[in-house]
């Protein structure tokens, strides 16, 4: 992403923010991170580590919301969002079972630029675990409740 700022900067300064050579680095660099088919892949497996321990150094929701950004903005430039999305689905279900996610406020805020990115049809699935993961605690204190009074 630092290259990509860089190159950025250079388009804009050198060339007057030319839309040709603005058009020519977005498919350079589109181009380059679909070379590898595992990329999408990589990306999960980087916002999965990020969840489940990278956030904790980060002080303030500002540093973790451009942490997400810089995620969402490698996400764009991905052909395979479907990849993405089944490893990501993955990587989410076992942080929610085994309770290792660093902040749900947090990964509700990367389901939400996903899905302003991508739309509900794609997150819907990731927003479902969240809602089954509320009533499973629910339905747990419930449960619990009512024994609370038995002998």
């Amino acid at each position: 992403l630092a290259l990509k700022q860089k190159y950025e900067q250079f388009v804009k300064d050198s060339f007057k923010e030319s839309k040709d050579f603005q058009l020519a680095l977005k498919q350079a660099f589109e181009s380059f991170l679909n070379r590898d088919t595992r990329t999408a892949q990589y990306l999960s497996l980087f916002v999965d580590d990020m969840f489940r321990r990278g956030l904790k150094g980060m002080s303030s929701d500002v540093e973790i919301d451009a942490s997400l950004e810089q995620v969402v903005t490698v996400f764009r430039f991905l052909q395979d969002k479907d990849i993405f999305e089944s490893y990501y689905k993955q990587h989410l279900s076992r942080r929610l079972l085994t309770g290792r996610s660093s902040s749900d406020e947090a990964e509700k805020s990367m389901i939400s630029k996903l899905k302003s990115e991508c739309g509900h049809q794609y997150t819907s699935k990731l927003e479902g675990m969240f809602q089954d993961m509320k009533l499973s605690e629910d339905l747990m204190k419930q449960y619990k409740g009512s024994f609370h009074g038995v002998p």
